[in-house]
């Protein structure tokens, strides 16, 4: 459960600038581990500069919504893999129009934006360090 906390205010927020990139170190480095790639190849592709984005920023965390949550889908994998790493291993991605609310098997929910949020999001962030 440290571990699931650890992630959580890893995804809220805690990024680090890192060289030329606005992106997450951490977000950065679990790409990087997923698709056996470099930083440098990283941040070098669109992809999976946005991936890197996905799982450091992009996606929120909650415990409780505060509202019912109708239309969710499981998030596979178990609390053996960082939420990042089930995410990138997942086919869950931004769409059009609409949140997606996934819930772990701990019962944790994680929405992820829409298409259009997370091009905006992604693009200020791109934004900052020019």
């Amino acid at each position: 459960m440290k571990c699931f906390f650890g992630v959580m205010l890893w995804l809220a927020g805690l990024s680090a600038a890192m060289g030329q990139s606005s992106l997450s170190v951490d977000g950065i480095q679990e790409v990087m581990a997923f698709y056996g790639q470099s930083e440098a190849e990283v941040l070098s592709s669109d992809v999976w500069s946005a991936e890197a984005f996905l799982v450091s920023d992009a996606v929120r965390i909650l415990k409780n919504p505060g509202k019912p949550v109708s239309k969710w889908q499981e998030l596979p994998g178990g609390s053996e893999a960082s939420l990042a790493q089930r995410i990138l291993a997942s086919d869950f991605r931004p769409i059009p129009g609409e949140f997606l609310w996934l819930q772990t098997i701990e019962g944790w929910y994680v929405v992820v934006p829409s298409k259009e949020r997370f091009d905006i999001a992604l693009n200020r962030k791109k934004n900052i360090q020019k």
